[in-house]
């Protein structure tokens, strides 16, 4: 399920920059990644259904797939795929690269948030 969703990093960031859009996946970091049997990893579910159990270990991160970012996103984005690079999405004059399409998009994504061109 990773490679079809933002990366751990990504979704820290995008949860930082004010993402409140329900998505179909999530990360799951555990702040104690020393217990036995619990890793980081993304989930099926949306994140206000498992907030509904609070755990102490654990902090949860939206992790959008490709259409869910682009569905927030303004027009007119352009999305490029080079064989060696990876993806490249192309925003007005900025591109934001990654070997991970989600990933370029959501960069995309938290840059045009910063420059208030998304709510």
């Amino acid at each position: 399920m990773e490679k079809y969703c933002t990366s751990l990093e990504v979704s820290k960031r995008l949860k930082e920059a004010g993402w409140s859009k329900s998505t179909n996946f999530c990360h799951i970091e555990h702040k104690d990644i020393n217990l036995p049997g619990y890793k980081n990893c993304v989930v099926h579910g949306r994140m206000e259904e498992l907030d509904m159990y609070p755990e102490p270990y654990w902090n949860l991160y939206p992790s959008p797939h490709s259409a869910e970012i682009l569905e927030e996103l303004p027009v007119f984005v352009g999305l490029y795929k080079a064989e060696m690079h990876g993806y490249s999405v192309r925003y007005i004059d900025n591109y934001f690269r990654s070997t991970k399409l989600c990933d370029a998009l959501a960069e995309c994504w938290i840059w045009a948030k910063e420059k208030g061109l998304v709510k």
